[in-house]
């Protein structure tokens, strides 16, 4: 099966290396080879599982650490060359081998798997019924797939929702159907995309069938509602945020402390945890793993994060290694095996903090801190007084400070800090030329890459200054 995957994955990125308008095409060798392709079920069960395959690769290299590195939890070496430009806002449309031009690409490239998929799925189950949940299933990832890498797109190369009144800014290009060589698309606004989310998460629901089993590395209903629930978060719709949170929070329950810092051990995670989604890493190199690695670290916790804990704090022990700061979120003991991480992308404690929030903004302060108390006591092992917490604007520091702590460095931070207007500002650890930059700023989204301006006369790129 592993050989059927990268075979898929290959060819659908061979597709895409011929584009001749940009990015987005995928039809450039033919439609009968896709056709031919997509012949019985197994071909659409593969191609969920190559488009996984990409989707990892996108995710561990950039979409989880984009945000960490350009927000300021996260210190750089100085000799980290790589990250350089991301982290001093220094990034141009002609960064195209950077996390730029491969966030647009294989986003896109997840995207237009999924609507191969998408396409497909109805055809082979008039053609073999007795799969007909197997397919649906199928469908259903692929919905949530391209949910997933469009949220990722919106939020790398458009601002916050709440950016303008009605979310009429450029977000990035919505792509529901395979496209062909002539077609050259624009961007849609920040609302259109996210309301394509929205209905296609919603789709996927409905699509799963009754019996399907939950697993961690791949969609589920639990997943789409967990995905639901932040998307909402972000879209300022604290009621169905609320709801969402809450309903996954009714299905999985919490990883209890003894076993939460195993819980990131690729190699050692119980088969049962928060993890609502985590993409799978095993025979997968993880750039995530190799920038934190604690026996030579590129990045380290900085300053900022640290001093948010108290001693008791098992969460702690995910950022020191030997009295060492360092980020073991992604490490693993692997004897002889070659290291790999498996990307928390959805966790129950999440679940807790979106629905803090949104109770917060609905008024119901006790319900915000009986939230962030559940998560507090879990992680320091005790009861946990907020006494002092009695205003609104106290809760929220609170739950702004508790998603530092319980979500560093899983690729939360840059959106968090955008999407509550506030300014980026730096410790004097921190190794980047600006320690600061105040919200709102054209330097809170990345440019579109040049290839994708030269070959498409109806992009429009994002502005390269704030007047």
């Amino acid at each position: 099966m592993r050989r059927h995957i990268i075979i898929f994955s290959s060819f659908v990125a061979a597709l895409l290396s011929m584009s001749a308008c940009n990015f987005l095409n995928v039809e450039q060798i033919g439609k009968s080879d896709i056709e031919g392709y997509y012949s019985e079920p197994s071909a659409a069960r593969a191609a969920v599982y190559g488009t996984h395959n990409i989707l990892y690769g996108l995710v561990d290299k950039y979409v989880i650490l984009y945000p960490e590195i350009a927000a300021d939890c996260v210190v750089l070496e100085s000799n980290e060359a790589t990250w350089d430009l991301y982290q001093n806002f220094a990034v141009t449309s002609d960064d195209e081998i950077g996390a730029m031009g491969y966030i647009w690409k294989n986003s896109y490239q997840t995207i237009n798997n999924a609507n191969q998929i998408i396409e497909h799925v109805p055809g082979l189950k008039e053609e073999f019924p007795r799969d007909a949940a197997d397919l649906d299933s199928y469908m259903a990832q692929a919905l949530f797939l391209r949910a997933y890498a469009h949220l990722c797109l919106c939020l790398t190369f458009g601002q916050n929702y709440s950016y303008t009144a009605n979310a009429s800014h450029l977000g990035c290009v919505v792509v529901t159907k395979p496209l062909s060589l002539s077609e050259c698309p624009s961007r849609n606004t920040v609302a259109q995309v996210y309301d394509q989310i929205v209905k296609d998460l919603q789709a996927a629901i409905k699509y799963f069938p009754e019996d399907y089993q939950f697993n961690k590395f791949l969609p589920s209903p639990e997943a789409c509602e967990a995905l639901l629930a932040r998307v909402y978060l972000y879209m300022g719709k604290w009621s169905e945020a609320r709801s969402c949170a809450d309903n996954v929070i009714s299905k999985i329950s919490l990883t209890q402390r003894d076993n939460y810092v195993v819980m990131f051990n690729a190699m050692k995670a119980p088969e049962k945890d928060e993890m609502i989604y985590s993409l799978n890493g095993i025979q997968q190199s993880s750039t995530a793993h190799k920038i934190y690695w604690k026996n030579e670290p590129k990045a380290r916790p900085s300053v900022k994060v640290l001093n948010l804990f108290e001693e008791d704090d098992i969460r702690l022990e995910v950022l020191s290694s030997s009295g060492d700061d360092v980020v073991l979120k992604f490490e693993q003991e692997d004897g002889q095996a070659d290291p790999y991480a498996n990307i928390p992308i959805l966790r129950v404690s999440e679940m807790y903090l979106i629905r803090a929030e949104a109770a917060l903004m609905l008024g119901d302060i006790n319900g915000a801190v009986a939230d962030v108390k559940a998560l507090q006591e879990r992680a320091r092992g005790h009861e946990v007084s907020f006494d002092e917490v009695t205003t609104a604007e106290d809760a929220d520091v609170l739950i702004e400070e508790e998603r530092i702590r319980e979500l560093c460095f899983e690729g939360h931070r840059l959106w968090d800090i955008s999407r509550r207007h506030k300014n980026i500002v730096r410790e004097a650890d921190h190794t980047s030329t600006v320690k600061e930059l105040s919200y709102p700023d054209y330097r809170f989204v990345l440019p579109i890459p040049s290839v994708e301006l030269e070959a498409n006369g109806n992009m429009v790129n994002n502005p390269t200054s704030n007047e």
